[in-house]
């Protein structure tokens, strides 16, 4: 499911659903800030994250009173999340 699909049910005529905790199993340069925000406190969010030079890292980010600790974990290799772009 497309991630835009995805985050269309999520959020229900504008209401926010709380989630205890987020997979994504393809990897991105950029964490999705509207899957971070629909976690609850002291919940966590798990991914590869592809930096600049190719390399992936398993990232994880815990949400605590309202803030986020990022923790790189080890070395990964997902493919690519795919956006509306890179369909076309």
């Amino acid at each position: 499911m497309q991630l835009a699909r995805f985050l269309t049910k999520l959020f229900k005529e504008g209401g926010l659903v709380l989630i205890d905790a987020i997979i994504i199993g393809a990897a991105s340069e950029v964490v999705p800030i509207k899957l971070l925000e629909s976690l609850k406190s002291n919940s966590r969010l798990i991914m590869p994250k592809k930096y600049d030079a190719g390399n992936q890292k398993l990232l994880l980010v815990t949400k605590k009173n309202g803030n986020f600790e990022q923790k790189e974990l080890l070395d990964v290799k997902f493919v690519p999340l795919l956006n509306e772009a890179s369909v076309k």
